[in-house]
């Protein structure tokens, strides 16, 4: 099994809690192996190599720059690494149990499993929590979902202006008085695609730059959609076309954005 390096200069030891203020604790499932070593590093500075014990394939916690890739982690002074000769595949990074959602291909051409944080409601034209939520009675006794349980609140905070983007696409009138457009940054999106990656895999933004694997390309742009229910929102999007849209003379309908919808795949059971 493949996993990631990490390099801390001017560092000795590695613990469990040097681990949670590095902001690493979540790369670590495992034991955490750790070895110095020398000036031979990232940056030239002595320091410590460590990695999660059970994630090296045989392989210890060593510094060898000829045989390995490192990049610094944003905000961190800490690097991430990999051998060159294993580059970690998503199945080895998996997490288990993985939360269910649609399978996206990413830059790489490799397959990475969304979760499905958002289902699309097409009566009340808008998303609803497909996350674990609490349960609430009402005055009457009735039971319902309430708010979505914490451990998982931070992935509909991010798909929230993402998800209100989509729906505004296709729900809102053009030139519409009383209607302010929500516009999505860069930001918005990509820290949105790191956080539902690494709910169901052992990544976080360091690790996914390293790997090369997001782009300013569709496929990237496919995993925050496939979180917020393209598909079925595309479905309906169709049905609504096909309702209110003349055909052309060979009897089809098309779309602007047809041609360019992301590849998301639903496989059998994964919802």
């Amino acid at each position: 099994m493949a996993g990631f390096l990490y390099f801390k200069p001017g560092q000795k030891t590695v613990t469990r809690q040097d681990l949670v203020d590095w902001g690493l604790a979540y790369a670590f499932s495992g034991g955490c192996e750790a070895g110095p070593c020398l000036r031979n590093t990232p940056t030239g500075d002595n320091g410590v190599v460590f990695c999660d014990s059970k994630r090296q394939a045989g392989r210890t916690a060593k510094m060898d720059m000829a045989a390995q890739d490192w990049r610094k982690i944003p905000a961190s002074d800490v690097w991430v690494g990999m051998w060159k000769d294993a580059v970690p595949t998503p199945a080895e990074l998996a997490r288990r149990p993985q939360m269910p959602g649609y399978r996206v291909k990413l830059a790489r051409d490799t397959e990475w499993m969304i979760p499905l944080v958002r289902r699309f409601d097409t009566v009340q034209l808008t998303t609803v929590s497909n996350l674990p939520c609490y349960m609430e009675p009402d005055d009457h006794g009735n039971w319902h979902r309430g708010g979505v349980v914490e451990a998982h609140a931070h992935l509909w905070d991010l798909t929230t202006p993402i998800a209100t983007a989509l729906v505004e696409e296709y729900t809102v009138q053009p030139g519409a008085q009383d209607h302010t457009k929500t516009n999505l940054t860069d930001n918005d999106i990509y820290n949105a695609v790191v956080a539902l990656l690494r709910e169901n895999y052992v990544v976080g933004a360091g690790e996914l730059v390293l790997m090369r694997e997001l782009t300013d390309e569709a496929s990237t742009h496919a995993a925050v959609m496939a979180a917020c229910d393209w598909p079925t929102f595309m479905q309906w999007a169709e049905e609504q076309k096909k309702s209110a849209t003349p055909s052309t003379e060979d009897g089809s309908i098309t779309h602007a954005g047809d041609a360019d919808s992301p590849p998301i795949t639903h496989p059998p059971g994964a919802i």
